[in-house]
C-alpha cells in the first residue's frame, strides 16, 4: 500500500484473500486506488496510519475507525 501526496491509498501485489482492499480478490503489480468511505456530507475521510501485513492491511483513518482487508479469521 502507498499513500500519496493527494491522501489517496493505492494497492498491489497479492490480493487472493481481498487483502488489496480495491474490491477483487486477485494479485496486480499495477498500483490501484482504494476508495475509503466518504462521511455523511461527503467528506473523504484522512489517513491517519496503515499498516500491511503477509495477508491483510489495516488503515487508521483521523476520524479513529480502523479499516482491514484481507484474511479475516
Amino acid at each position: 500500500m502507498a499513500l500519496n501526496s493527494d491522501g489517496e491509498i493505492y494497492a498491489f501485489g497479492s490480493g487472493a484473500y481481498g487483502e488489496c482492499g480495491y474490491g477483487e480478490n486477485k494479485d496486480t503489480s499495477v498500483p490501484k486506488r482504494v476508495d475509503l468511505p466518504k462521511t455523511a456530507d461527503e467528506i473523504v475521510i484522512g489517513v491517519k496510519q496503515m499498516a500491511c501485513g503477509g495477508r491483510h492491511n489495516m488503515i487508521l483513518s483521523t476520524d479513529g475507525s480502523l479499516y482491514t482487508f484481507g484474511f479475516g479469521q
